[in-house]
């Protein structure tokens, strides 16, 4: 009886630890959704647009980035679509972000946070 009982406790935490693994897999290769809304020509995205490059190069594959350019021709569609209403516009998982708080909000994202989240 006490060999069962010992089998079955070293069974439940085997299986603690297998969930426990493959959560942290499954939490490593985490991806962060980026929606980025930019204008061709614009003034006002070009901070924005470097700092797109430098998260692509921080980040790499943990980022999944969407780049909407906005033209006036289409505006009032896509402020329909998105309820953005002005460029730059950087939404984080669908949470509008501003320029200089994108990297922490996405680092805030991540469940094991990537190495460029401490740089």
């Amino acid at each position: 009886m006490v060999r069962e009982e010992k089998a079955k406790a070293g069974l439940l935490v085997a299986i603690a630890v297998i969930v426990m693994a493959a959560s942290l897999i499954m939490a490593s290769r985490q991806v962060v959704e980026v929606t980025y809304f930019t204008s061709p020509g614009c003034l006002a995205t070009e901070g924005a647009d470097r700092l797109m490059v430098d998260l692509h190069r921080d980040f790499g594959e943990r980022l999944e980035v969407e780049t909407v350019t906005v033209d006036l021709s289409g505006v009032v569609e896509q402020r329909g679509e998105y309820k953005v209403y002005g460029v730059p516009t950087i939404l984080v998982d669908g949470v509008e972000s501003s320029v200089a708080e994108a990297k922490v909000n996405i680092c805030r994202n991540f469940i094991i946070k990537p190495g460029a989240c401490y740089r």
